[in-house]
């Protein structure tokens, strides 16, 4: 007949760990397409910036009241349509 081993002095037992809550908290989802208001527009006037040599000054209609003015690098890109008010 066997004799059962001595118990091993010095040894814990395993205690069940608590699940770990999550660390960081699950960032929002980025917006998707909906969430963009991309518009077309028509440009109806172009004249240099008076404070910059690259830029323009730009007359975009987009169907509203009046035309919205926006700032835009087209030195580069108009070529022989410098200085034309369209």
């Amino acid at each position: 007949m066997q004799t059962p081993a001595p118990a091993v002095q010095g040894k814990r037992e395993k205690k069940e760990k608590a699940p770990r809550p999550d660390a960081a908290p699950k960032a929002e989802a980025e917006p998707g397409v909906d969430a963009l208001d991309i518009r077309v527009g028509r440009i109806v006037a172009v004249e240099p910036h008076p404070n910059a040599e690259s830029l323009y000054l730009e007359q975009i209609d987009l169907g509203e009241a009046q035309p919205r003015q926006a700032r835009g690098r087209l030195t580069p890109t108009l070529g022989p349509w410098r200085g034309v008010t369209l």
